[in-house]
């Protein structure tokens, strides 16, 4: 009997820490699965269209390589306890993160730059195949639209943490409380 309550783990509350641990591991797991589509999806458009868009040739460039960056960037993520092993997880991460940044940075130059290019093959140099081009903008411009959420709700989360600093009452010097700041 009391082998059995020890397989099982010595209380309740590590028994609950347990499960609740497994399972966010495999939620956490199952989250990576719609951007890892979306990487693959970047690299198949890239190279497919690596030679379709003279209007500016680094657009399927940066299509198939932040593709490989970010399923490079996933995989890190899942293979973590195994790789921390060998390196610093930490390094691995800064250096990949920077890389996306500075690549996304220059992605959205080059296809902000060349907006609204031919979508027609007979333009030569003025054309870029509608797939490649759109799917690079509509990334890029929902990223920025992602970005652009969190901040504000940064600052909404700072204007009521300030704003909870003067509503809620504190004890002054006295011991009385008060709502202003001493």
């Amino acid at each position: 009997m009391a082998q059995e309550a020890e397989t099982r783990g010595s209380n309740p509350a590590e028994r609950r820490k347990k499960y609740i641990s497994a399972k966010i591991g495999k939620y956490m797991k199952l989250s990576l699965i719609v951007p890892i589509l979306l990487h693959l999806a970047m690299i198949v458009i890239g190279a497919m269209n690596l030679k379709k868009c003279p209007v500016e040739k680094n657009i399927p460039v940066y299509l198939l390589s932040a593709g490989i960056l970010g399923i490079l960037t996933k995989t890190v993520v899942v293979a973590r306890n195994w790789i921390v092993k060998y390196v610093s997880f930490d390094t691995i991460m800064s250096i990949i993160y920077t890389l996306e940044f500075v690549y996304f940075l220059l992605g959205s130059y080059w296809v902000y730059k060349e907006y609204k290019p031919s979508f027609n093959p007979l333009d030569g140099n003025a054309y870029c195949n509608k797939t490649a081009f759109m799917f690079a903008f509509i990334y890029i411009t929902l990223a920025y639209v992602v970005l652009a959420f969190f901040l504000i709700l940064l600052l909404c989360c700072i204007a009521g943490v300030i704003a909870l600093d003067k509503i809620i009452p504190v004890q002054n010097e006295e011991g009385n409380l008060t709502t202003e700041n001493v």
